[in-house]
């Protein structure tokens, strides 16, 4: 049984229309945000490295997206306190 906790962030598929060209110059926007999550969570378990995987996304889930490797996606956004 994994004891250790990862943690990584991905960038959302919508950067480069909601930031400035400043902030998404060394962002590496060639994949697709679930491509990328599904990436990383496969090699994460393939490494024995952990026991689930679970994604905390601060934007709405707008349709279903194949997360294989993924246990658990917590989604919403909310401005308000």
């Amino acid at each position: 049984m994994a004891s250790a906790s990862v943690s990584w962030g991905a960038l959302t598929d919508a950067l480069g229309s909601v930031a400035t060209p400043q902030i998404t110059e060394d962002a590496d926007l060639s994949e697709r945000a679930v491509d990328a999550l599904n990436r990383v969570a496969g090699e994460l378990k393939r490494s024995g490295k952990v026991d689930a995987v679970v994604i905390v996304a601060p934007t709405p889930r707008r349709q279903p997206v194949s997360t294989r490797d993924v246990d658990l996606v917590y989604t919403g956004h909310t401005h308000a306190p």
